[in-house]
């Protein structure tokens, strides 16, 4: 039989990739800021390759404290591309790089910048100052919580008009 197979192996999906595209990330966010942002696998001719099964590492060599994805691995239903959801965080000021490789093939990158600009305060109603996370929807169970207030306050934490801690 010398008819060439018609089935892709894992090997041919990921070797088709030859880098990666981080879109609808925001140019600029403060820092502790969450935001999200789409990784889509690109061939030679900057086409999405649809069918890439590969797993890639997260990093930000700008910012040894960043909060990024942990390692993801595509599956058939991604089709090349998907949306880290509230998953990318920086802690440095300044213009901040996040780079993304293929785990078994460092040479499948890409890159992409953001400027980071100073935290600002987010106020509640009194005199309780929440500082951290940003205003917003997190698609995760745990939540770090930061703020102010005065001595010897309990603040009651709310989750959807449900109480979830007091301290």
């Amino acid at each position: 039989d010398t008819e060439p197979s018609r089935f892709l192996t894992l090997a041919d999906t990921q070797s088709r990739a030859s880098s990666f595209e981080i879109k609808n990330l925001p140019s600029s966010i403060a820092s502790n800021q969450t935001t999200s942002f789409t990784l889509r696998a690109l061939d030679d001719t900057s086409q999405a390759v649809r069918d890439y099964r590969g797993t890639v590492h997260f990093s930000s060599p700008t910012d040894q404290n960043a909060l990024v994805p942990e390692d993801f691995t595509f599956q058939a239903n991604d089709l090349g591309e998907h949306t880290f959801q509230l998953s990318l965080s920086f802690r440095q000021v300044g213009t901040q790089k996040l780079t993304v490789e293929d785990i078994d093939n460092p040479d499948i990158k890409g890159e992409a910048e953001i400027i980071v600009t100073a935290q600002r305060v987010v106020a509640s109603s009194g005199v309780v100052r929440i500082s951290r996370p940003s205003p917003g929807r997190y698609g995760v169970n745990i939540v770090q919580i930061e703020g102010d207030a005065p001595q010897n306050s309990t603040v009651t934490i709310l989750d959807n008009d449900q109480q979830i801690g007091v301290t």
